[in-house]
């Protein structure tokens, strides 16, 4: 991925986590995604006055932006397991934890042995061992590692 094209799903998800955190956000999709829009503009309008922007054209960013954070709303609301599977990042950090200490749960009830790391963004990887008892077939398996995003720096053990 570029570094244009990370800033645009940088930003992106931090519009769309904010829109996300309103109540009943999908009972008004579309006025949402205009509200991306419309965030993503007033951005771009700020960051156009920043001085390490001078020069800098950051329009086009935050239009990219705008586009890709109504597509992710648009998303999330037609499949909401979309919002687990592709963008955690977007739920608040309280149900995140919530969310990986019942799985850490239910995989040891289940009889697999789970490490807890995170990388120095502070993002939560789980090591599975025994992963035999948890009966997932292999290309499951696979699937769910393929989806988890590449940690950012080292990998730091949590008791």
């Amino acid at each position: 991925m570029t570094d244009f094209a990370a800033a645009i799903e940088s930003t992106a998800r931090g519009i769309a986590a904010d829109l996300i955190a309103v109540p009943g956000w999908a009972s008004d999709l579309e006025w949402m995604c205009q509200e991306a829009h419309e965030v993503a503009k007033v951005a771009a309008e700020h960051a156009a006055g920043l001085p390490v922007f001078e020069g800098i054209d950051v329009a086009p960013l935050f239009r990219a932006a705008g586009e890709r954070a109504a597509a992710i709303l648009r998303e999330v609301a037609a499949e909401p397991m979309a919002l687990i599977e592709r963008y955690p990042d977007l739920l608040p950090a309280e149900l995140r934890a919530l969310m990986t200490a019942k799985a850490i749960e239910v995989l040891q009830d289940a009889g697999a042995s789970v490490e807890t790391f995170k990388d120095d963004e502070g993002t939560t990887f789980l090591r599975l061992e025994n992963v035999e008892a948890l009966r997932i077939p292999a290309d499951e398996m696979e699937r769910i590692n393929a989806t988890a995003p590449d940690p950012v720096g080292a990998l730091h053990r949590v008791q």
